[in-house]
């Protein structure tokens, strides 16, 4: 009993396992994971930060792109907002100016609404910064947010929002 109970598990993930193996993503998607990667290199060059996810809504056509980065050095608002626009400018160059991908997008030009940019910032150890420091920028839909360590329950407690315009202009 036990040994059929373990084939009927084996054969029910070797299954999962096959079906998995089959999905082709389509080229538009692979296109845009091109550009993401391309850019966060020149993200990591230029500014020290760290690709550590990638995202996007892309049924049927791209609706949305993402990219967080690790930032190994404690950063103070007006820092986190510079960085944050950086990337969003660089994101946005990327994906506009390359005409392949215009077609695949649910419209052009894509602006910050359409880009999703997060800073998770640590020490340079890699440690978690202190309660208060500033440990998150992001940008999504257009807002950028702040957001520091909180005491136990809040993890992270927003401190500020602005949108992507208004940060920009300060």
């Amino acid at each position: 009993m036990i040994r059929l109970c373990f084939l009927s598990i084996l054969l029910f993930l070797s299954s999962c396992n096959a079906l998995s193996s089959e999905y082709e993503p389509p080229e538009y998607e692979k296109l845009a994971d091109r550009i993401t990667l391309k850019t966060s290199d020149k993200i990591e060059k230029e500014k020290g930060l760290r690709l550590i996810g990638t995202g996007g809504g892309m049924m049927n056509k791209i609706r949305m792109m993402a990219m967080s980065f690790e930032c190994c050095k404690e950063i103070n608002m007006e820092e986190g907002r510079e960085l944050v626009i950086y990337c969003v400018n660089e994101y946005l160059s990327a994906i506009n100016s390359n005409e392949e991908l215009r077609p695949h997008l649910v419209h052009y030009p894509f602006t910050a609404q359409d880009v999703d940019i997060v800073l998770y910032i640590c020490r340079p150890d890699r440690t978690e910064v202190p309660m208060g420091t500033l440990s998150v920028v992001a940008e999504r839909e257009g807002v950028v947010v702040y957001k520091v360590p909180g005491p136990f329950p809040t993890l992270l407690k927003r401190i500020r929002e602005e949108k992507f315009e208004e940060a920009v202009k300060i």
